[in-house]
């Protein structure tokens, strides 16, 4: 049950209130980057931007869809992207949003025959809606009713790069993992996706900007306070922003040299191979390493997804 083919999707332009404010910021426009994964037996979505429900009562998002400004387009969602790819939404199997933010539930709902994975602790965060901003970031509505949860402990597992917890997903082949990215959210994951050429790692939110992950760059103070504000834990969140920029950076050296170092001094492999057995052996071996074949991307950045519908993982 190999992974066949990857779609890059956008299931939500926004055109976010500080983008008219804080151009070298904030893009005007922003993407909700989802990935639909094919399977012999699966169709997998990784994240589902806006709903159906969100377009036909775009209330139930709550004030902050006037900060955010989704453009709520039906055709941007994940249910009628998935039915112009010649699939019924009751062909989706399977769920796995990176967190459950208002911006990549929604359309949980679109799919109730889907088994939902997320990490235990962000589903008790956001059916606990503790505190302003949690009750701002997580909608009752969007995650309510018959929902299919299965629910892990990402606090645990195997070791890979510089990132502690790595899962197999119960069901789903091993080319399709969960990785602990935390800070921004109580239960924030990574999902790392190897089909035949290469490996993909959707970071979520983990960071916002390409250029955030750009050795000896620094990202904007109006981002910087920006992310004070949405991260849960931000210190948390930026040691995570520092493993991936380090696991970018370290690519073409390890494509060159063989072995990269990590901050601990562990081996950083990047070959698909090693990721997918996700082990704390292969993490550590080094051998047929090729760097070519990781790309990384966030959800945000409209030119990660451009580069990304184009097949290529240089960023300019």
């Amino acid at each position: 049950m190999s992974v066949l083919r990857v779609h890059h999707l956008n299931c939500g332009s926004m055109c976010p209130a500080g983008a008219a404010l804080f151009p070298s910021v904030f893009p005007r426009t922003i993407v909700c980057h989802c990935l639909l994964i094919e399977t012999s037996t699966k169709l997998i979505l990784v994240d589902t931007g806006f709903g159906l429900r969100d377009i036909e009562k775009p209330s139930r998002l709550g004030l902050t869809r006037f900060t955010l400004g989704p453009l709520l387009r039906r055709e941007e969602t994940a249910f009628e992207q998935v039915r112009a790819l010649g699939y019924t939404p009751g062909d989706v199997t399977d769920v796995i949003p990176t967190h459950l933010d208002l911006d990549h539930a929604g359309g949980i709902q679109d799919f109730p025959s889907a088994r939902i994975h997320i990490e235990r602790r962000e589903l008790a965060a956001a059916k606990a809606r503790s505190g302003y901003f949690h009750r701002s970031r997580y909608r009752p509505s969007q995650i309510s009713g018959e929902i299919k949860w299965t629910e892990y402990d990402i606090s645990q597992g195997e070791k890979w790069n510089n990132f502690d917890c790595v899962r197999e997903i119960n069901g789903l082949p091993p080319e399709i993992l969960l990785i602990g990215l935390h800070g921004h959210s109580p239960g924030h994951i990574g999902v790392a996706v190897t089909d035949s050429s290469h490996t993909l790692l959707h970071a979520g939110d983990a960071y916002y900007h390409h250029n955030e992950l750009r050795a000896g760059t620094r990202a904007p103070a109006g981002l910087r306070a920006f992310q004070k504000i949405v991260h849960d834990d931000y210190a948390a969140a930026m040691s995570t922003q520092a493993s991936l920029a380090q696991l970018r950076a370290h690519e073409t050296a390890a494509g060159s040299a063989g072995v990269a170092r990590g901050r601990g001094g562990d081996a950083l492999v990047t070959d698909r191979t090693h990721l997918a057995a996700g082990g704390p052996d292969a993490v550590n071996s080094g051998a047929g390493v090729d760097s070519t074949k990781l790309e990384i991307f966030c959800s945000h950045d409209p030119l990660e997804l451009t580069r990304a519908l184009r097949n290529t993982s240089s960023l300019s």
